[in-house]
């Protein structure tokens, strides 16, 4: 379902919107803003260049909602990923709880056939530190 090479492990719940409680968070390079959940702090913005094809740009967000009695520290930090063809950011509250993973969908590359799926764990308030895995199912 997703590109396997560069070192991609299986992960059952590769960007499986289906097994996530927030709704699925998505931006293509055709929208002018990015797209942000406020209640659970986490922005993504597409910077794949805009073509006719939405998908061709589409990146998606795949994570649980915040526990209740989360607050938002109004504080973010910003992950630049695909060589910069994507970010995301995270409100600092993800770093303190247990359930801080999150996936990230990205289009097909130019010339793949399939779309690239990353997991990334929201342990530090700097998001440079992160490291994203690739992971297929």
């Amino acid at each position: 379902m997703f590109e396997t090479s560069e070192n991609a492990i299986y992960d059952k719940a590769a960007c499986d919107g289906s097994l996530f409680s927030a709704p699925i968070l998505q931006d293509s390079a055709n929208t002018a803003r990015e797209a942000y959940d406020e209640l659970n702090g986490i922005t993504v913005k597409s910077l794949y260049r805009e073509t006719v094809n939405e998908a061709d740009s589409l990146v998606s967000a795949y994570y649980n909602t915040l526990p209740e009695g989360t607050l938002l520290q109004d504080t973010s930090s910003v992950f630049y990923g695909d060589n910069a063809q994507y970010y995301f950011a995270y409100d600092l509250a993800w770093t303190s709880i247990a359930s801080n993973t999150i996936y990230i969908k990205t289009p097909k590359a130019v010339g793949g056939v399939k779309p690239r799926c990353y997991r990334l764990k929201l342990t530090s308030e700097n998001a440079s530190s992160l490291v994203a895995q690739k992971v297929y199912r």
